[in-house]
């Protein structure tokens, strides 16, 4: 799993699907760019230490055998769910706003 509190720019290749071709390193960074600067920014400036997600570096056994059956069934599922959601398409489109676009006064 990406974390964005690490803010390993250089990971996000290793986590985004693995059945479609990923693009060279800076050229992913540049499709992915404004969201993971953001994304990383918030992270590690914006968001509370104790509300950040803390990605372990290896799986814990004994952390995931101490779950009840149901949790970690909620666990498969959740996976099973983002799957396919770890592609540079469904993280880098539709944008809902075009960062191009100039800046307007609100109000």
């Amino acid at each position: 799993m990406f974390s964005a509190t690490r803010a390993h720019q250089t990971l996000v290749g290793q986590h985004l699907g693995h059945a479609e071709p990923t693009p060279p390193a800076d050229q992913l960074i540049e499709t992915l760019e404004p969201r993971l600067t953001c994304a990383i920014s918030f992270a590690t400036r914006l968001l509370p230490p104790e509300d950040r997600t803390r990605v372990n570096e290896e799986f814990d056994a004994e952390v995931w055998s101490s779950l009840s059956p149901s949790t970690q069934h909620a666990v498969h599922s959740l996976a099973a769910q983002l799957e396919g959601s770890w592609t540079v398409e469904e993280l880098t489109g539709p944008r809902l706003f075009d960062p191009q676009a100039p800046a307007r006064a609100v109000g």
